[in-house]
C-alpha cells in the first residue's frame, strides 16, 4: 500500500473506524444512485458488457476517507471505494460513482497502469470530462469559481491531451 493510499483511505490500514450512522447512509446513497443514475446505469452495463461485471456489495464499498478525497479506485482491488464521511448528498455519490466507474470502465478495457504517470492524467483527463465534472454549471457554481473564459481554457486543454489513445465507445 502506498503512502498516499494510507494517507486518502486510512480504514485500510485499520487506524481509521468506520461510524456505523455515516456507513449506513453511504450504502443507502450507493444502492439509490445505481437504481436511479442514468449515468452509473449507463457505466454498469457497459461494464457488464466487456465482461467486468461489478458485484455492488464486493467492488462498491462504502470507508471512512481522508478529508481531502470524495472516493477513488483501487486497482489492486478491484474496487470503487465511496467515502463515507466525504459524500455529501445522494447526487455526490452518483457524481463519485461515475467518476471512478470511468476509471474501472478505463482498467478494464485499456489495461491502464495507474503507475504510469501519462495514463493516469489521461484517466483523470477522461473521468471528469464524461462524469460531468468539466459542466460549466459545477464548475462555475460549486468548485473553481472562475467564468466562461476560464472553463473554455480547461476545456481547450482537455483537446490538447485527448490523444491519450482511449476514448469511451
Amino acid at each position: 500500500m502506498s503512502v498516499a493510499e494510507k494517507e486518502n483511505y486510512p480504514a485500510r490500514s485499520g487506524i481509521v473506524e468506520s461510524d456505523a450512522e455515516q456507513h449506513s447512509r453511504c450504502l443507502k446513497w450507493r444502492d439509490k444512485s445505481i437504481k436511479t443514475s442514468s449515468y452509473v446505469l449507463f457505466m454498469l452495463d457497459e461494464m457488464k458488457k466487456l465482461g467486468c461485471e461489478v458485484n455492488v456489495n464486493r467492488h462498491l464499498v462504502c470507508e471512512p476517507c481522508s478529508g481531502r478525497v470524495l472516493g477513488g479506485f483501487d486497482p489492486s482491488r478491484k474496487q470503487i471505494v465511496l467515502c463515507e464521511n466525504t459524500i455529501f448528498s445522494g447526487n455526490c455519490m452518483s457524481d463519485v460513482l461515475t467518476h471512478e466507474l470511468i476509471h474501472a470502465y478505463d482498467y478494464c478495457r485499456y489495461k491502464v497502469d495507474f503507475d504510469d504517470l501519462k495514463h493516469l492524467a489521461c484517466s483523470e483527463i477522461r473521468a471528469a470530462n464524461l462524469s460531468g465534472d468539466c459542466f460549466f454549471w459545477k464548475e462555475n457554481l460549486a468548485r473553481f469559481k472562475f467564468g466562461w473564459k476560464k472553463h473554455q481554457q480547461v476545456r481547450r486543454l482537455w483537446h490538447k491531451f485527448s490523444c491519450c489513445g482511449f476514448f469511451l465507445v
